[in-house]
């Protein structure tokens, strides 16, 4: 088959790609990103930009950092902890920084659909307030960065069976479970996406060789109620007065698109993420206040400081 494909030129591959690909249960997003993503690394992924990633692995070899989700529970969460911490955090989370003086050591978005809509915003938390960003080439369209913004390549994921598949019971009883999406250990090559950006952020922690990880504010848990379906099964409006699944009750305001939260998804790429660290002696803890996430081992937030 790779015989065969060589002998088509570049743009031919893409298209007989899409193609192939299509035969399979992948969403139209998945395939849409993975090729720009694709078309972005070829054509721009500099020996700078790879340098850039590079710079990253193992880093912070057997130190600790912290994984920020953007659940309610954040705001139960005392991040003046995090002042000498390494931290990543992700989308919104710039709707914290108005009442909070925390910021984050790394800032991630890898959701086309926010990029479009905060695309403004996101430029001016990466340059004003001295965050590094780790984007996606795909997103380049929507965002500039700035000269320390890191670019990775998108890789897909490889998603097989219906949702209602994905159950934590069904991946502890399957030891050679095809429904776990794909773990990225080589950042140059690229990342995957499964259903939530934390998923990017434990790869992108794993590669900088951390050797405690700790989520906080990823309650795991999504009221849908007040949305409207679109014709894009993977999209939905929202039509919340006040946003419940957000530390901002803005944070999804009335009439903004978002992603359909797969929880069954994200929990498959929790629990490949747990597999991966616990065959490199890695360690990864769930010090959220509350939540619904299951697959880590619960510690207290407030005694590790």
């Amino acid at each position: 088959m790779a015989q065969l494909f060589a002998r088509f030129p570049i743009s031919m591959r893409y298209v007989l790609g899409v193609l192939l690909i299509s035969a399979y249960s992948f969403d139209v997003r998945v395939i849409r990103d993975y090729i720009e993503g694709k078309l972005a690394t070829k054509f721009n992924y500099s020996t700078e930009a790879i340098d850039k990633i590079k710079s990253l692995k193992d880093h912070y070899m057997g130190e600790r950092c912290f994984i920020l989700g953007n659940g309610p529970s954040l705001n139960q969460t005392d991040l003046s902890n995090l002042k000498n911490e390494v931290s990543i955090a992700s989308s919104g989370i710039f709707h914290i920084f108005k009442e909070n003086d925390y910021r984050p050591t790394y800032y991630t978005v890898v959701d086309f659909i926010f990029a479009q809509q905060y695309a403004k915003i996101i430029d001016r938390v990466i340059k004003k307030d001295n965050i590094t960003g780790v984007l996606l080439n795909s997103l380049k369209k929507y965002i500039q960065g700035d000269d320390s913004t890191i670019w990775v390549n998108f890789l897909p994921t490889w998603i097989h069976g219906h949702y209602s598949q994905y159950t934590l019971e069904n991946m502890e009883t399957n030891r050679e479970n095809p429904l776990l999406p794909e773990f990225s250990e080589d950042l140059v090559r690229g990342i995957h996406d499964a259903g939530t950006v934390t998923y990017v952020n434990l790869q992108l922690a794993l590669y900088m060789g951390f050797q405690d990880i700790y989520l906080i504010g990823v309650d795991h848990n999504y009221h849908i109620e007040k949305t409207i379906r679109t014709k894009d099964e993977d999209i939905l409006i929202s039509d919340y007065e006040v946003d419940p699944n957000h530390f901002s009750p803005n944070y999804t305001p009335k009439g903004h698109k978002m992603a359909v939260p797969r929880v069954s998804i994200m929990e498959s790429s929790y629990y490949k993420a747990r597999k991966v660290a616990e065959s490199r002696g890695i360690n990864i803890y769930d010090a959220t206040k509350g939540g619904q996430l299951r697959v880590y081992q619960k510690v207290d937030y407030d005694s590790l400081f």
